[in-house]
């Protein structure tokens, strides 16, 4: 990479600050964390159950709603700075890139925000 490219600013950011940006966002995924509690607290077709099992361990609940929360912002970052990473390549590309990766975490939030979440479906089939 050419040092005086990687030195220019890109709204605000050098390039280097934001491959950074970018590595770091994608290090800590605490969503494995959240799809390995989350399925054991929240039984599919038991309400009893869940209510049991989330009265029971609160904490771990919150912990894995905390988890699916820090990873959508950390996408909206990663979009954000491999936008300004790619722009200089291909600004077009680089934005539907971008709005590509915002519409995903959109379309998981709602998918996590709804009663029975797709692992559901797949982890325990209803007849």
């Amino acid at each position: 990479m050419n040092p005086a490219i990687a030195a220019t600013p890109h709204d605000g950011i050098t390039l280097r600050q934001a491959a950074l940006v970018a590595g770091f966002t994608y290090l800590p995924n605490p969503v494995t964390y959240a799809e390995y509690v989350y399925p054991k607290l929240v039984i599919s077709g038991n309400i009893a159950q869940t209510v049991q099992n989330i009265s029971a361990h609160g904490g771990l609940f919150l912990a894995a709603i905390f988890c699916y929360l820090i990873s959508f912002i950390g996408d909206v970052v990663l979009a954000w700075s491999l936008f300004v990473l790619l722009a200089q390549v291909n600004r077009s590309l680089s934005l539907l890139a971008a709005w590509f990766n915002w519409c995903m975490q959109q379309s998981l939030s709602v998918e996590h925000s709804t009663s029975r979440p797709s692992f559901a479906y797949s982890t325990h089939p209803t007849t």
